[in-house]
């Protein structure tokens, strides 16, 4: 059919063939296609839907359970444990909806796990109590989700489970064998994986998963004991070594401490003496603004306020009576109770130092002594030795000074006789001399006879008057010949016997010579022997000070820090120091008893304070019943019977708060203190401070042993009579021990140097 125009209808132009089969085909395809790409569009869209609202429900869930767990955390520190059972990894899961209460005519409840996520009535996850309906209420439960919640959950999460995982994350501190640490209970890693079910039981996993995972840090009701202890001796403040050190840093230039006069322990058990003054001043000063009468502390300003003026300013009706400020004036209490505590657990290891290394030096005192009383016997019976022998040496002197003037004497005679013997040369010469002469003249005279005999016989003879003459002569020469030879004889005889009598006097004088000198060797040999018998005194003497070398080095030390000891305890200045460290237990009783009444007076005044406030202030009064009860070793039946009463208030509202405040190891002391041991170390040595007889009052215990009646002073008092019966002063045995020793030294030649310098090295060390 063709229009007036020429054209087709629809505007197509005129003559143009219809759509072949391949077109219609062609355009089935596309519309097919284009159908295709619609369809996947509105397919892919809504199980785009499914997946983002099954995650969506997946990680609200997981952040709903998460915040729960914090939630009840707050209200209940101990929920940890509870539901952990103190394991350190615990695992659960469940559906939100049990299963078998999803029955034709059955009221729908929560599983157990989620009955005890938000109503938990026992500690137990699965226990019957905490099995409760949630079919639809005409009215708020007491506890728990509302009806309305519980339907809301039922609907868009009944399809869901949850799998929950706690367990330690991080050790703050590394295990020290054999005994690991539990500080990585600290931290606890709570990871939460919410899954389909319905995804879960056909395909074994649900690709829309979601895992949430926090970190929680754990109260300290969830600890262990192990845990505990470990946590609280992190808390024990500066170790004494660390607080040696500064101090010894703040007294550098005192030359007790910087030079080597003291050793390290010495100086260290001055040092104790010093911490327990400043760390009293502080406390003191932080307190009442006012250190120890007597002593400073090292603070550059006063404070403005102090302890114990905030606490009376606050105590007064116009503030006390509004709820703010009896949760402050609590928070200050509690301050005043750590601060007093805090310079307690300061002071009490320089107390444990103090008597321990009294227990290691009284068997060195004792040595000590033993070494004195020794010495003095040493020093007597050496002194004894030492004058004895200087008495036979002096008596052995005058013999030999003796023998040597009776061997001048002999050696005077001895040239006395040689000077006689001497005097006989002229005489022998002059007889020698005579005898010459007669000798001569009698050759003369026989010269002479000849020649008058020859006269005589002469012929004719000659004149008988020459003759006679001749002959009278040679007589006359004869004569004068023998008187000379006779002279000669004379003179010989009086030569011989002065010669003899010299001889005589002279083996006499030799004689005496030879006893002299025997004596003297005699005296001299003597002398000899008592040096060596001195000798060996000494060498006895310093063999005992060698033996007791080290008691001896140290006496002058151990006697000046004993004596520091026992005047410092004793000083009347340290008795306000003493008084105030005794008070401790008092004052921290009596504090902990007016933050008691402060907290319970603050949760019973119902308008003014925040419920956040009032939780913190439940929390911190089960707190400070808690050490009330181990302070005081017996149950509170007031203050429990107080926490009950709170607990009650609190049922409506805050039911794990109300639990935590009804029940658990405050109300069992046996269970508080099972977890408490050491903090209750601490606490006995505080609590029986002040009693002597206690065997844990550790600070009787010092004053015991460095008091007036203390092994200490006993040792002052025994040092001081030895050193009197030895009499170590000017004028002493000691002093004319030495005197006797240096003259030995200028006599005893064969005595080495070394052995006469340990000798007047050892009358030193005991002289001091």
């Amino acid at each position: 059919m063709k229009t007036k125009s020429g054209q087709r209808p629809g505007g197509e132009p005129a003559g143009r063939p219809g759509m072949s089969l391949v077109e219609v085909v062609f355009t089935f395809a596309m519309v097919a296609g284009l159908l295709g790409v619609v369809m996947h569009f509105f397919l892919g869209t809504q199980k785009q839907s499914v997946n983002t609202e099954a995650r969506f429900h997946s990680a609200l869930l997981a952040q709903m359970v998460i915040e729960r767990v914090k939630s009840q955390i707050t209200q209940n520190p101990a929920f940890l444990k509870e539901l952990t059972g103190g394991q350190p990894t615990w695992t659960s899961s469940g559906t939100v909806v049990d299963p078998s209460s999803a029955v034709a005519g059955a009221g729908a409840q929560l599983s157990p796990f989620f009955q005890f996520l938000f109503a938990k009535n026992g500690q137990d996850a699965y226990a019957p109590a905490n099995r409760v309906s949630i079919a639809p209420a005409t009215g708020t439960p007491a506890s728990g989700p509302t009806a309305a919640e519980m339907a809301s959950l039922i609907d868009n999460f009944k399809d869901y489970r949850v799998e929950v995982k706690l367990e330690n994350d991080v050790d703050l501190e590394p295990p020290q064998p054999p005994t690991p640490s539990s500080l990585n209970e600290l931290v606890k890693k709570l990871t939460v994986t919410v899954a389909r079910a319905t995804a879960m039981a056909a395909q074994g996993k649900d690709p829309n998963a979601f895992t949430l995972a926090t970190r929680l840090t754990t109260p300290v009701e969830s600890l262990s004991s192990t845990a505990l202890d470990q946590l609280y001796k992190g808390f024990e403040g500066t170790s004494l070594d660390t607080a040696w050190e500064e101090f010894f840093l703040a007294v550098g230039d005192n030359p007790y401490f910087s030079d080597n006069y003291l050793g390290l322990d010495s100086k260290r058990l001055l040092a104790d003496c010093y911490l327990i003054l400043g760390t009293i001043n502080t406390e003191a000063f932080l307190t009442e603004g006012s250190t120890v009468a007597g002593n400073v502390v090292l603070i550059e300003s006063q404070p403005s306020q102090t302890i114990n003026g905030w606490i009376t300013l606050l105590s007064r009706q116009e503030y006390y009576r509004h709820p703010v400020f009896k949760r402050t004036l609590a928070k200050i209490l509690s301050i005043k109770v750590k601060n007093q505590f805090d310079a307690f657990k300061k002071i009490l290891p320089i107390l444990q130092h103090l008597s321990d290394q009294h227990d290691s030096m009284a068997p060195r005192l004792d040595n000590i002594i033993a070494a004195l009383n020794e010495a003095k016997q040493k020093i007597i019976q050496l002194n004894g030795q030492t004058m004895e022998a200087m008495n036979k040496y002096h008596a052995a002197e005058v013999k030999v000074a003796d023998g040597k003037k009776k061997k001048d004497e002999a050696e005077a005679l001895v040239a006395a006789a040689e000077a006689i013997i001497a005097a006989t040369a002229p005489l022998y010469a002059r007889a020698a001399q005579l005898k010459t002469e007669a000798d001569s003249l009698k050759r003369e005279a026989d010269t002479l006879k000849r020649q008058a005999d020859q006269m005589e016989a002469t012929t004719p003879p000659l004149p008988q008057a020459d003759i006679d003459t001749a002959k009278e002569l040679a007589r006359k020469k004869k004569e004068e010949a023998d008187v000379k030879k006779q002279d000669a004889d004379r003179k010989k005889e009086e030569a011989d016997k002065k010669k003899e009598e010299g001889e005589k006097k002279k083996t006499e004088a030799l004689e005496k010579k030879a006893a002299a000198e025997g004596a003297m060797a005699a005296a001299q040999a003597e002398m000899v022997s008592t040096m060596a018998l001195i000798q060996q005194g000494m060498t006895d003497f310093v063999t005992v000070l060698k033996g007791r070398g080290e008691e001896f080095m140290k006496v002058v030390e151990l006697v000046t820090v004993c004596k520091f000891l026992a005047d410092f305890f004793a000083q009347p200045t340290y008795r306000a120091v003493v008084d105030r460290l005794l008070s401790y237990p008092v004052w921290f009783t009596q504090a902990l008893d007016t933050m008691d009444q402060t907290l319970a007076d603050h949760l019973a005044q119902a308008d003014g304070a925040t419920p956040l406030d009032q939780l913190m202030a439940a929390h911190a009064l089960v707190e400070t019943t808690k050490i009330r009860q181990l302070m005081k070793g017996v149950s509170d039946d007031a203050a429990l019977a107080r926490l009950q009463t709170v607990g009650g208030q609190y049922a409506s509202r805050m039911a794990p708060l109300a639990s935590y405040l009804r029940s658990g190891e405050v109300h069992d002391l046996t269970r508080l203190k099972a977890r408490n041991g050491r903090f209750i170390q601490k606490l006995n040595v505080l609590r029986n401070l002040g009693d002597p007889q206690n065997p844990a009052n550790l600070y009787g215990r010092v004053i015991q042993l460095y008091g007036a009646n203390g092994k200490v002073t006993q040792f002052l008092n025994t040092y001081t009579q030895v050193a009197s019966e030895i009499r170590l002063e000017s004028g002493s045995i000691l002093t004319e021990l030495q005197r006797q020793v240096q003259t030995i030294r200028q006599q005893m030649a064969y005595i080495s140097n070394a052995t006469q310098e340990e000798i007047l090295q050892a009358m030193s060390i005991i002289k001091k």
